[in-house]
């Protein structure tokens, strides 16, 4: 299976994170892409896009290897809206809705995902390195802001607390190929 993945250092391309903790929002926090960030979309069958089948998305700290991605989410039933579906979210302003999962890694001094996101705001805990680590997934609720090309904002709920992430000028159709 191939993966997806996007090269920030060559434009303007920018991520902003915030956390749902104890039933509340904290504000936007940008992150900026081309100082640490690769975003990895692991696509079905060998890389290729089949209507617009998309399988997860991946995100790793820039320099990190492959398998030192910090937080991943996976969809079980994702699939491209069609135009028509499309144009009745932008109007109801209502969000679409998939299962999935997620996967990231605590901490002995964040011992669980509400510790990790009350310090961080973010899943940022790498799993190499010198603190005790441990890996977790969890079911999740993935939706899916309206959006007229690609989706760009994403909230993620699992484990009684929630992930936002916003992609400013990084549309899903632009990515390129990684083996």
């Amino acid at each position: 299976m191939g993966v997806i993945g996007f090269l920030g250092a060559y434009s303007q391309v920018s991520m902003s994170t915030a956390a749902y903790v104890r039933g509340y929002w904290t504000s936007w926090h940008k992150r900026n892409y081309s100082n640490g960030y690769f975003f990895h979309r692991d696509f079905q069958l060998n890389g290729q896009q089949t209507n617009g089948s998309i399988s997860g998305v991946e995100i790793r700290e820039n320099g990190r290897q492959p398998w030192d991605w910090c937080f991943k989410f996976e969809f079980d039933n994702y699939y491209k809206p069609d135009k028509k579906s499309l144009k009745e979210h932008q109007k109801n302003n209502t969000w679409f809705e998939y299962s999935g999962w997620v996967e990231y890694y605590v901490t002995d001094d964040y011992p669980t995902i509400q510790k990790v996101l009350e310090h961080y705001q973010f899943p940022m805990i790498q799993p190499t390195g010198d603190s005790a680590r441990a890996k977790r997934r969890a079911r999740a609720t993935i939706k899916i802001a309206p959006y007229k090309k690609a989706p760009e904002c994403f909230n993620i709920y699992f484990d009684g607390v929630g992930v936002g992430l916003s992609f400013s000028e990084c549309p899903f159709d632009k990515s390129y190929f990684v083996r």
